[in-house]
C-alpha cells in the first residue's frame, strides 16, 4: 500500500469516528438528530423496541444504498462492498 493510500484511509477512520461520536453526543443530550437519521431515532424511541440507534441506521443506510444501486442500475463491486462496510462501522461505532 502506498503512504499516500494509507494517509487517506487513517484520516477516513478518524473522520468516520468523529462524526459517529458527534452523532451519538448530539442525540444523547437531547438536541435532535442529523435529518438523515431521523427515522432510525423516532423507530429506537417506540416502546418495547429491541433495536437500537445504531441497528437502526445500518438498516436505513443499507436500504438507502439498495435504492442507490436501483436508480443508477448498475453495480459498482468493490465501491459497493467498502460503501456496505462503511456504513455498517458507522452504525456499529
Amino acid at each position: 500500500m502506498e503512504p499516500v493510500n494509507a494517509k487517506r484511509y487513517i484520516v477516513s477512520a478518524a473522520s468516520l469516528l468523529a462524526m459517529s461520536l458527534g452523532t451519538a453526543m448530539i442525540t444523547r443530550a437531547n438536541m435532535g438528530t442529523v435529518a438523515i437519521l431521523c427515522p432510525a431515532y423516532v423507530l429506537s424511541a417506540m416502546p418495547g423496541q429491541t433495536l437500537t440507534l445504531g441497528m437502526l441506521t445500518c438498516i436505513m443506510l443499507l436500504i438507502l444504498m439498495a435504492v442507490e444501486c436501483i436508480l443508477l442500475k448498475t453495480a459498482r463491486g468493490l465501491r459497493l462492498g467498502a460503501q456496505a462496510a462503511t456504513l455498517a462501522l458507522f452504525g456499529i461505532l
